[in-house]
């Protein structure tokens, strides 16, 4: 049975993608229209590890939600939450990619 060590939950910010923003690889970041398509988390310095076999892992989770109109006050009170049929239209339609990047060191190089 595995203990989770810690769970840290942290808000992150996002913005386009800026160029060279994986590793400085364009090719692939290219074909897919990254900095036209898709959102980064800034800023991002971490490593991820590990896996559910191993004693520790490092790893993202993300959840995407509707609007809570109590922590929006907080955080922006000129702002108001849609009515809950948009949101639940909105999260109904929603599409999620991901695009990661590996880094490793090739011992035999």
């Amino acid at each position: 049975m595995y203990k989770f060590k810690s769970l840290d939950a942290k808000d992150f910010q996002i913005s386009k993608c800026p160029a060279g923003r994986f590793l400085g690889e364009n090719v692939q970041t290219d074909d897919f229209n990254v900095e036209q398509n898709y959102f980064c988390l800034v800023p991002f310095q971490t490593a991820l590890q590990g896996s559910f076999s191993t004693k520790e892992a490092k790893y993202i989770q993300i959840y995407v939600g509707g609007c809570n109109q109590a922590i929006l006050n907080k955080t922006k009170p000129n702002l108001k939450c849609a009515n809950q049929t948009d949101i639940k239209k909105a999260l109904d339609s929603i599409e999620f990619n991901l695009i990661a990047s590996n880094q490793f060191v090739d011992v035999n190089e």
